[in-house]
C-alpha cells in the first residue's frame, strides 16, 4: 500500500512507531502536498465566480500544475522511504559484501537519500512560485487558505533540506556534496522569499478588513 492510500490515524501510527519510515522526507512530501492542495482550492474557488472569469484560464492553469506536483509528491512519500529503507538494507546486510564492494554500495545508497529530499525542493519551488503568482488575484476570502498554502509549502522545505543535510556527511564525493548544498542554500532562499511575499499580501488583506468580494 503507498503512503497517499493511508488513512490518516493508520499514517500517524507508523510515523509514531520505532520504524524509522515514513519519516522527516516522507512527511515533508506529506506537507507539501496539503499545501498544493490549497493553492488548488483557492483557485477553484476563484474561478467559481464570476469576477474571476477573466482570468480563467490563468486560473485554471495554476489549479492544474498544482495537482499536477501533489501527484509527484505523493510519490515522493514512497521512494524517500523506499531510499531510506534500502539504505538500512545495505548496512545490515554488511557481512555479505567485501568490503571495497559494500563501501560501494553504501554510497550509492547514500546519494539517493540525498538526491530525493533535493528533487523535493526544486519541485517546492515550482509550488511557491503558483502560489506567489495566485497570490496577485484570487478570491479574497481564501487569504488565509493561501497563506496556509504557502507556509506549508516553507515548511517543508525546511524539512527536506534537513534531510540533505543529515546525509551528507557520510558521502566521500566532496564535489558533488559541494554542488548539492551550494544549490540547496539558493533554492532554500528562494522558497523563503517567495514565501515571505505571499505572507505579506495575505497579512494586508486579512489585516484590512476586505469586505467580501462580489460573485
Amino acid at each position: 500500500m503507498q503512503f497517499k492510500d493511508y488513512t490518516i490515524e493508520l499514517y500517524m501510527n507508523a510515523l509514531s512507531s520505532t520504524n524509522p519510515t515514513p519519516g522527516g522526507g516522507t512527511s515533508s512530501a506529506l506537507t507539501a502536498a496539503m499545501g498544493l492542495s490549497f493553492i488548488a482550492m483557492v483557485a477553484n474557488i476563484s474561478l467559481t465566480k464570476n469576477c474571476f472569469l477573466p482570468h480563467k484560464n490563468e486560473l485554471q492553469t495554476i489549479a492544474d500544475k498544482a495537482l499536477a506536483l501533489r501527484k509527484d509528491f505523493f510519490e515522493f512519500m514512497d521512494s524517500d522511504s523506499k531510499a531510506y529503507n534500502n539504505l538500512i538494507k545495505t548496512v545490515n546486510q554488511k557481512g555479505s559484501h567485501k568490503e571495497s564492494e559494500f563501501k560501494q554500495l553504501k554510497q550509492e545508497k547514500l546519494l539517493a537519500c540525498i538526491k530525493e529530499p533535493f528533487f523535493m525542493l526544486k519541485k517546492i519551488e515550482e509550488g511557491l512560485h503558483l502560489a506567489e503568482t495566485l497570490s496577485k488575484n484570487f478570491y479574497k476570502p481564501t487569504a488565509s487558505d493561501l497563506g496556509i498554502a504557502a507556509r506549508n509549502l516553507d515548511n517543508s522545505a525546511f524539512g527536506v533540506y534537513l534531510t540533505i543535510h543529515i546525509n551528507k556527511n557520510h558521502i566521500i564525493s566532496n564535489e558533488f556534496i559541494s554542488n548539492i548544498i551550494h544549490e540547496s542554500d539558493i533554492i532554500l532562499k528562494n522558497i523563503s522569499e517567495l514565501n515571505s511575499c505571499v505572507s505579506k499580501r495575505i497579512t494586508a488583506i486579512i489585516g484590512s478588513g476586505f469586505v467580501n468580494e462580489k460573485d
